[in-house]
């Protein structure tokens, strides 16, 4: 085994920083797609305990301002995951410089993770798709406006 070793040990180097290097993707890849799937850990995750769930109607009362004031009242930590983008979602103009930003890598990491299967590039292959079965002048300019909005959004 040895001699078959010194024999290939180049390409066992090789093959080697290789495999570890797509491990370490996957490994990224995994964490990636857990981050993202943040709202289907509730979900999968088992039940949110009973002091958790005492908040939620303190949280649907509050103002914009005063919800990031529940983050450290969790002991699940997947709704402190969920808060930020409650917000987010509920309350764009409330958000902060940073929050904005870290919302808006979330969702664009959202629409992007999968590479060809993503929800991004799904959408703009029957985007494409659309321009080319419409002849209608009225269909088109819908379409140009949605392309539009998209590069507006940053997606295309």
């Amino acid at each position: 085994n040895l001699k078959v070793i010194k024999k290939h040990l180049k390409h066992f180097n090789e093959n080697l920083i290789e495999a570890i290097n797509i491990l370490d993707a996957t490994r990224q890849d995994k964490q990636v797609e857990l981050s993202l799937n943040v709202d289907n850990s509730l979900y999968e995750g088992g039940f949110i305990g009973d002091q958790d769930r005492s908040l939620f109607s303190l949280i649907h009362q509050a103002k914009p301002k005063e919800l990031n004031n529940f983050l450290t009242s969790f002991s699940d930590n997947r709704l402190r995951q969920l808060l930020p983008l409650y917000k987010a979602r509920n309350y764009p103009e409330s958000l902060s410089q940073s929050e904005l930003q870290s919302w808006q890598n979330y969702y664009l990491t959202k629409l992007n993770y999968g590479a060809k299967s993503s929800p991004h590039k799904l959408f703009q292959a029957r985007l494409n798709e659309l321009y080319e079965q419409t002849s209608s002048a009225k269909q088109i300019a819908i379409l140009d406006e949605l392309k539009a909005y998209l590069k507006m959004i940053h997606l295309i």
